[in-house]
């Protein structure tokens, strides 16, 4: 195996992912063992920068491909996109035969989340309204 530049560089994103990922399971267990459920809203805001850090750089994994760091194609890495004929097919142990095609989950796992963080960001921002329209309050009132 060769050293190069794009080796280093693979590795040491992957192990910054890794370190990211393992400090936001190790603080979120540590803050759930020590607060119990009461640690719930908190813990969000504790490690939620990190999080947003390392799914941000996990879109640096498209990059690599285009770039040809790494030796897969681009259709590899997202499947809902390419077609496999079938071979992606689950047969699931149920008395009637069925086959689901693997790309249409994922198309509607796809769908789910981005109906999910669309409905998170839309109450974000109800949210964020009700807290300036109090403090727009509260200033009147001084």
């Amino acid at each position: 195996m060769r050293f190069s530049l794009s080796l280093a560089y693979l590795f040491s994103y992957n192990l910054l992912q890794f370190y990211g990922h393992t400090w936001i399971f190790t603080n979120m267990t540590a803050r759930f063992l020590s607060f119990g459920e009461d640690a719930q809203a908190g813990t969000f805001y504790f490690v939620g920068v990190m999080m947003g850090a390392c799914q941000l750089l996990s879109l640096l994994e498209l990059f690599h491909i285009a770039d040809g760091f790494e030796g897969i194609s681009i259709l590899h890495m997202l499947p809902y996109l390419s077609e496999s004929e079938g071979k992606d097919s689950v047969q699931l142990k149920v008395p009637a035969s069925i086959f689901i095609y693997s790309p249409y989950i994922l198309m509607g796992w796809l769908l789910l989340l981005v109906l999910g963080s669309s409905l998170t960001v839309l109450l974000l921002l109800k949210e964020r309204k009700e807290d300036l329209e109090s403090w727009n309050k509260k200033l009147k009132k001084d």
